[in-house]
């Protein structure tokens, strides 16, 4: 199967230091991958690195495209979330579709993105007029309307309320399950445990752990990377994980 996104021995240099040290990653199709480590691990520099954002040695299929295919393999949203002018939500929503050029699908995903995201009735409302959270959720919203394969996400979740938190990684977690890939860098490794199949823990720019969730949050890697405990126990809806002083 060809991945979703395939990264060799990627490095980037922030003068005489390494803020990733020789990361490869094989991201497949179909799955939900959680980047989860302490500040300053790497999380927001892979992602860019792949997109190409930024200046790195070492290999990335995705990275390597031209910027009009690129942004039709992936979707990017960054952590910022920053909106210059007073655009209507819509129009936000609608900026995903720029790599498209058929206006009827674009004008179905919209519609499908601003319904999926609650905000058929912010719709017209100007961008630089709505909430830390619904802002959030617009920007999500305008990721969901470009229709790629993949999704990168930097804290995807940041400012957004129980609910509509809940929602946005329900909604990352049903794309994956039809087959699109998702990788985003978390904080909340009870959300990152509960939503993603798999978790990449970064630590001082290098890949530490990588595999299932149970295998990833193991004692040893919280105390190690996070100076934390941390315990699976039995939730109504399966396994919950909750973080524990070390």
């Amino acid at each position: 199967m060809t991945p979703a996104l395939a990264i060799e021995r990627l490095s980037v240099r922030r003068g005489e230091a390494l803020a990733l040290d020789a990361v490869s990653l094989r991201i497949e199709p179909g799955s939900f991958v959680g980047l989860i480590g302490p500040n300053g691990a790497g999380k927001t520099t892979l992602i860019r690195a792949a997109l190409g954002l930024i200046p790195a040695q070492g290999r990335c299929d995705l990275a390597a495209l031209p910027p009009a295919a690129r942004a039709r393999r992936a979707a990017y949203l960054p952590q910022t979330r920053d909106v210059a002018w007073p655009v209507t939500v819509e129009t936000l929503v609608r900026l995903g579709r720029r790599p498209h050029h058929d206006r009827r699908a674009g004008d179905a995903a919209v519609r499908a993105a601003l319904d999926r995201m609650d905000l058929a009735h912010l719709a017209q409302r100007p961008a630089t007029r709505l909430s830390g959270g619904e802002l959030a959720r617009a920007l999500i919203a305008r990721v969901l309307a470009q229709d790629t394969p993949l999704i990168l996400a930097d804290e995807p979740t940041a400012a957004l309320d129980p609910a509509h938190e809940i929602a946005a990684m329900r909604v990352f977690s049903d794309l994956a399950r039809q087959g699109r890939a998702v990788v985003a860098s978390m904080h909340d490794l009870g959300q990152a445990a509960r939503w993603c199949d798999r978790l990449v823990l970064l630590d001082r720019g290098r890949i530490a752990a990588d595999g299932r969730p149970a295998e990833v949050l193991t004692p040893e890697n919280l105390r190690a990377s996070f100076g934390v405990s941390g315990a699976f126990l039995d939730g109504p809806d399966g396994p919950v994980f909750v973080t524990l002083p070390g």
